[in-house]
Protein backbone atom coordinates (compact mmCIF):
# COMPACT_ATOMS: atom_id res chain seq x y z
CA UNK A 1 0.00 0.00 0.00
CA UNK A 2 1.50 3.37 -0.95
CA UNK A 3 2.57 5.75 1.81
CA UNK A 4 0.14 8.49 2.67
CA UNK A 5 -0.08 10.95 5.50
CA UNK A 6 -3.85 10.95 5.92
CA UNK A 7 -4.91 10.47 9.51
CA UNK A 8 -8.50 9.82 10.47
CA UNK A 9 -9.10 10.37 14.17
CA UNK A 10 -12.19 8.61 15.50
CA UNK A 11 -14.13 10.04 18.46
CA UNK A 12 -15.76 7.82 21.08
CA UNK A 13 -18.85 8.83 23.06
CA UNK A 14 -16.82 9.72 26.15
CA UNK A 15 -15.23 12.60 24.16
CA UNK A 16 -18.31 13.69 22.21
CA UNK A 17 -20.48 14.09 25.32
CA UNK A 18 -18.23 16.66 27.05
CA UNK A 19 -17.94 18.56 23.78
CA UNK A 20 -21.72 18.73 23.32
CA UNK A 21 -22.89 18.81 26.95
CA UNK A 22 -20.32 20.91 28.83
CA UNK A 23 -21.85 24.30 28.00
CA UNK A 24 -25.31 23.49 29.35
CA UNK A 25 -26.02 23.30 33.10
CA UNK A 26 -28.74 20.65 32.71
CA UNK A 27 -26.52 18.44 30.56
CA UNK A 28 -23.43 18.72 32.77
CA UNK A 29 -24.95 16.17 35.14
CA UNK A 30 -24.69 13.54 32.38
CA UNK A 31 -20.90 13.83 32.40
CA UNK A 32 -18.46 12.00 34.64
CA UNK A 33 -17.99 13.18 38.20
CA UNK A 34 -14.46 14.53 37.65
CA UNK A 35 -15.04 17.86 35.89
CA UNK A 36 -11.29 18.30 35.33
CA UNK A 37 -11.17 15.12 33.26
CA UNK A 38 -14.35 16.04 31.37
CA UNK A 39 -12.94 19.51 30.62
CA UNK A 40 -9.68 17.84 29.51
CA UNK A 41 -11.59 15.59 27.10
CA UNK A 42 -13.43 18.57 25.63
CA UNK A 43 -10.14 20.49 25.25
CA UNK A 44 -8.40 17.50 23.65
CA UNK A 45 -11.17 17.16 21.04
CA UNK A 46 -11.11 20.93 20.42
CA UNK A 47 -7.31 20.73 19.90
CA UNK A 48 -7.71 17.89 17.39
CA UNK A 49 -10.42 19.82 15.56
CA UNK A 50 -8.08 22.84 15.35
CA UNK A 51 -5.26 20.57 14.09
CA UNK A 52 -7.55 19.23 11.36
CA UNK A 53 -8.45 22.78 10.36
CA UNK A 54 -4.75 23.58 9.87
CA UNK A 55 -3.83 20.30 8.19
CA UNK A 56 -6.08 18.87 5.48
CA UNK A 57 -4.53 15.43 5.95
CA UNK A 58 -6.08 15.13 9.43
CA UNK A 59 -9.80 14.38 9.58
CA UNK A 60 -12.00 13.89 12.62
CA UNK A 61 -14.64 11.14 12.29
CA UNK A 62 -17.63 10.54 14.54
CA UNK A 63 -19.29 7.17 13.96
CA UNK A 64 -23.10 7.30 13.77
CA UNK A 65 -23.26 4.81 16.65
CA UNK A 66 -21.37 7.31 18.87
CA UNK A 67 -23.98 9.98 18.24
CA UNK A 68 -26.69 7.42 18.97
CA UNK A 69 -25.01 6.39 22.22
CA UNK A 70 -24.72 10.05 23.35
CA UNK A 71 -28.36 10.65 22.42
CA UNK A 72 -29.42 7.55 24.39
CA UNK A 73 -27.72 8.95 27.52
CA UNK A 74 -29.43 12.27 26.91
CA UNK A 75 -32.90 10.77 26.39
CA UNK A 76 -32.64 8.23 29.22
CA UNK A 77 -32.12 11.14 31.63
CA UNK A 78 -35.56 12.57 30.78
CA UNK A 79 -34.18 15.67 29.07
CA UNK A 80 -35.63 14.82 25.68
CA UNK A 81 -38.62 17.17 26.07
CA UNK A 82 -36.69 20.20 27.31
CA UNK A 83 -36.64 22.67 24.40
CA UNK A 84 -33.64 24.65 25.68
CA UNK A 85 -31.59 21.47 26.02
CA UNK A 86 -32.71 20.22 22.59
CA UNK A 87 -31.82 23.58 21.04
CA UNK A 88 -28.41 23.58 22.73
CA UNK A 89 -27.60 20.09 21.46
CA UNK A 90 -28.88 20.80 17.96
CA UNK A 91 -26.88 24.04 17.78
CA UNK A 92 -23.67 22.45 19.10
CA UNK A 93 -23.92 19.46 16.76
CA UNK A 94 -24.78 21.68 13.81
CA UNK A 95 -21.83 23.95 14.56
CA UNK A 96 -19.53 20.97 15.00
CA UNK A 97 -20.47 19.48 11.64
CA UNK A 98 -20.76 22.67 9.60
CA UNK A 99 -18.00 24.91 10.96
CA UNK A 100 -15.29 22.30 11.36
CA UNK A 101 -13.82 19.47 9.33
CA UNK A 102 -15.58 16.86 11.51
CA UNK A 103 -17.53 14.17 9.65
CA UNK A 104 -20.38 12.03 10.92
CA UNK A 105 -19.72 8.65 9.29
CA UNK A 106 -21.59 5.36 8.81
CA UNK A 107 -19.88 1.98 9.07
CA UNK A 108 -18.45 0.71 5.81
CA UNK A 109 -16.15 -1.83 4.30
CA UNK A 110 -15.25 -4.76 6.46
CA UNK A 111 -16.49 -3.13 9.69
CA UNK A 112 -19.05 -5.84 10.41
CA UNK A 113 -16.59 -8.66 9.67
CA UNK A 114 -14.19 -7.13 12.20
CA UNK A 115 -17.03 -6.67 14.71
CA UNK A 116 -17.94 -10.34 14.30
CA UNK A 117 -14.31 -11.37 14.98
CA UNK A 118 -14.22 -9.28 18.17
CA UNK A 119 -17.65 -10.49 19.35
CA UNK A 120 -16.75 -14.14 18.78
CA UNK A 121 -13.79 -13.93 21.16
CA UNK A 122 -14.82 -16.69 23.56
CA UNK A 123 -12.84 -15.31 26.51
CA UNK A 124 -14.71 -12.02 26.61
CA UNK A 125 -18.11 -12.30 25.00
CA UNK A 126 -19.89 -10.50 27.88
CA UNK A 127 -17.32 -7.88 28.85
CA UNK A 128 -17.21 -5.51 25.89
CA UNK A 129 -20.47 -3.83 24.93
CA UNK A 130 -21.86 -4.26 21.42
CA UNK A 131 -21.77 -0.52 20.74
CA UNK A 132 -18.10 -0.44 21.75
CA UNK A 133 -17.39 -3.34 19.41
CA UNK A 134 -18.97 -1.37 16.55
CA UNK A 135 -16.99 1.78 17.42
CA UNK A 136 -13.67 -0.09 17.56
CA UNK A 137 -14.39 -2.11 14.41
CA UNK A 138 -15.37 1.00 12.49
CA UNK A 139 -12.07 2.67 13.37
CA UNK A 140 -10.13 -0.51 12.55
CA UNK A 141 -11.84 -0.86 9.17
CA UNK A 142 -10.70 2.61 8.07
CA UNK A 143 -7.29 2.24 6.39
CA UNK A 144 -6.32 5.79 7.39
CA UNK A 145 -7.44 5.79 11.03
CA UNK A 146 -4.64 6.53 13.45
CA UNK A 147 -6.35 7.18 16.79
CA UNK A 148 -9.56 6.20 18.54
CA UNK A 149 -10.09 8.94 21.12
CA UNK A 150 -11.39 7.00 24.10
CA UNK A 151 -10.86 6.61 27.81
CA UNK A 152 -13.67 4.03 28.04
CA UNK A 153 -12.52 1.27 30.40
CA UNK A 154 -15.06 -1.02 28.72
CA UNK A 155 -12.73 -0.90 25.71
CA UNK A 156 -9.30 -0.26 27.23
CA UNK A 157 -9.59 -2.83 30.03
CA UNK A 158 -11.51 -5.41 28.04
CA UNK A 159 -10.31 -8.96 27.69
CA UNK A 160 -11.07 -8.47 23.98
CA UNK A 161 -8.12 -6.12 23.72
CA UNK A 162 -5.99 -9.15 22.77
CA UNK A 163 -8.16 -10.01 19.76
CA UNK A 164 -8.45 -6.30 18.88
CA UNK A 165 -4.66 -6.01 18.94
CA UNK A 166 -4.28 -9.13 16.78
CA UNK A 167 -6.77 -7.79 14.22
CA UNK A 168 -4.97 -4.44 14.29
CA UNK A 169 -1.63 -6.19 13.62
CA UNK A 170 -3.07 -8.41 10.88
CA UNK A 171 -4.70 -5.49 9.04
CA UNK A 172 -1.49 -3.46 9.27
CA UNK A 173 0.82 -6.34 8.31
CA UNK A 174 -1.25 -7.35 5.27
CA UNK A 175 -1.33 -3.75 4.00
CA UNK A 176 -5.04 -3.10 4.59
CA UNK A 177 -4.18 -0.36 7.12
CA UNK A 178 -1.47 2.30 6.75
CA UNK A 179 -0.58 2.26 10.46
CA UNK A 180 -1.64 0.65 13.71
CA UNK A 181 -4.68 2.17 15.38
CA UNK A 182 -3.85 3.62 18.78
CA UNK A 183 -6.24 4.26 21.67
CA UNK A 184 -6.08 7.21 24.00
CA UNK A 185 -5.04 9.77 25.01
CA UNK A 186 -3.47 7.94 27.90
CA UNK A 187 -2.66 11.11 29.85
CA UNK A 188 -6.36 11.65 30.62
CA UNK A 189 -6.75 8.25 32.28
Amino acid sequence: MPENNFQHIYVDTDFLKPYLFFGNDLLKRLLGSDKRIERGKKSFLEDKIRDSGRNSEIQIKIPFVVLGEAYKDFSSNCLINDDSVNNHLRDELSRLLSETSVDLVPPKGNCFDIARQIASDEDDRQRIRHTDILIVSQALSDENSSLLMTTDYGILESGSLGVISRINDDLTDNGTRHRRLTFGPNDLL
